[in-house]
């Protein structure tokens, strides 16, 4: 049996474990209650959203804690509540029996990684085939299909049809099989190891991005703004790395070759069919006061999306040391810096946004765990 050891969940500090332990307990209270509401009003959409913002807050916190294989299996679950959200799919009560069931087994498995330092990869493996073949299922067979589930979860011997999991291949290998999600944040990773100044980068601004929509009150679609965060910078990746990495002053042409990295993830973006998140990548570089690129929008003509990545990025590239200097900005300099270009650069709001998100993830956190 292979194991998955997640070394950067297991070698967090015990009090950090513990806090994340906690959270993840009270996203499946807020699971759990969407739920029991749900099966008496199936059709309600303000619990359907309810049921999707608590099942993508299950995911943030654990990609946030590094585990990967996890975040995979909520996150095709979430897609199941996407569907709903969209009309595409109803809501029946058999899909909260599943989803109760894969939350307790990605619950043991999290028991697993905290107390052994591994879990079986074959289980995860499990979990996944799980809801992608229930999320195949038709209306009339879905009760007996998630009855199968439970009983294969449970330990009950699968049927012949079941595929060898220990000899599939990861997602991202098996063609038509890995979501767009799932791909994005795959080279969203492969950017971030193309330099030491990029490392996290991503789950970072990712955190900061979703802690302003939370302040803000949600105006920017999650899903949409995850994947802006995720794609933004794909494009540097086609810069020459005697750019990428030039510690001088860049010419004219090579900030332009620079600035062409938007329309790279844009249109990616665009091809796969996410408009609202291709419109935040094209635009993250607008100033508030007309003055940025690629269009030279102003005020509430950039995507809000566009605003929030905006200030998220400037905090994290100075407060993060670069080729082109060897030193980082303080957390305070920053800020500092970010308020001072407010109305200019950047959008007023999303700057006092990006206050409270900061004194929340690194002020307060930082004086909680001392």
């Amino acid at each position: 049996m292979t194991d998955i050891t997640c070394p950067q969940f297991t070698e967090l500090e015990s009090e950090l474990i513990d806090e994340f332990v906690a959270c993840f307990q009270e996203n499946v209270e807020e699971i759990e209650n969407a739920l029991d509401q749900l099966d008496e009003t199936p059709g309600d959409e303000a619990l359907i959203n309810e049921l999707f913002r608590a099942m993508h807050s299950l995911k943030g916190n654990c990609r946030m804690v590094f585990l990967e294989p996890l975040v995979d299996v909520i996150h095709l679950m979430e897609e199941l509540v996407s569907d709903m959200r969209e009309g595409q799919r109803a809501y029946q009560p058999a899909y909260g029996l599943f989803f109760l069931a894969l939350i307790n087994e990605v619950e043991t498995l999290i028991g697993d990684l905290v107390r052994e330092g591994a879990c079986s990869a074959d289980h995860v493996e499990l979990l996944r085939h799980s809801v992608e073949t229930l999320a195949q299922a038709g209306p009339e067979a879905l009760e007996a299909e998630v009855d199968r589930v439970r009983a294969l979860l449970a330990g009950e011997t699968p049927g012949q049809d079941e595929p060898p999991l220990a000899s599939r291949l990861p997602r991202l290998f098996r063609l038509g099989e890995c979501d767009d999600l799932a791909l994005m944040q795959a080279m969203a990773r492969q950017l971030d190891g193309l330099s030491v100044y990029r490392n996290d980068r991503t789950a970072r601004e990712l955190r900061l991005c979703q802690a302003i929509n939370r302040h803000l009150g949600h105006p920017v679609d999650d899903g949409a703004l995850e994947a802006a965060v995720l794609m933004h910078d794909v494009g540097m990746a086609l810069v020459p790395h005697s750019i990428f990495n030039k510690t001088s002053e860049l010419s004219r042409d090579e900030r332009k070759q620079v600035e062409h990295h938007v329309a790279i993830g844009a249109q990616l973006l665009h091809k796969l069919g996410w408009e609202d998140a291709a419109r935040i990548v094209l635009h993250h570089h607008e100033h508030f006061d007309g003055s940025g690129y690629p269009a030279g929008l102003s005020g509430e003509d950039i995507p809000l999306g566009a605003r929030i990545l905006s200030v998220v990025d400037t905090f994290l590239s100075v407060t993060q040391a670069r080729a082109d200097r060897s030193y980082k900005k303080s957390l305070f300099s920053a800020i500092t810096e970010i308020n001072a270009g407010a109305g200019r650069q950047y959008d007023p709001d999303i700057v006092e946004a990006l206050n409270m998100a900061v004194r929340e993830l690194y002020v307060s956190g930082a004086s909680g765990a001392g």
